[in-house]
């Protein structure tokens, strides 16, 4: 029930940002810039229906079947971010045709929170595979 909660959390505060987005607001501001994105990362494959959207919920749906049977795993934190990312761009993408981005560092390209979720989750992820999965030395 926590990991659900946690979960919606994060889907709420990406779709509240993107709202807020949307609005008005952050037009032309350093640190915020609105942009719509019909394409994945960096815009790749815009018009894509099959990769953009029909691939990633089967990816969101391994994750959580993986949640639901290892209730207690160390791989809980990553995969929680990463399918609530997941969830937040796949909402703007199904009803409304684009995901809106909006935080701009001007040495990436612009991000949303959904984005950063996916993208911690996958580094905490990668890490604990790397450094805390390998076999132990006898």
């Amino acid at each position: 029930m926590k990991k659900i909660v946690i979960a919606l959390g994060l889907i709420i505060l990406d779709q509240l940002t993107k709202a807020l987005v949307r609005m008005d607001g952050f037009k032309g501001n350093w640190l915020f810039t609105h942009v719509e994105n019909e394409g994945a990362a960096f815009n790749s494959f815009s018009g894509e229906t099959f990769i953009l959207i029909v691939l990633p919920l089967v990816v969101i749906g391994i994750g959580i079947f993986y949640l639901v049977k290892h209730k207690d795993s160390k791989y809980s934190l990553p995969l929680i971010l990463m399918i609530s990312g997941g969830l937040g761009n796949q909402i703007d993408r199904i009803f409304r045709g684009s995901v809106t981005d909006m935080i701009n560092l001007h040495v990436w390209p612009v991000f949303n929170l959904a984005d950063a979720f996916v993208v911690v989750g996958a580094v905490i992820l990668a890490v604990t595979l790397i450094f805390f999965d390998g076999e132990k030395k006898k």
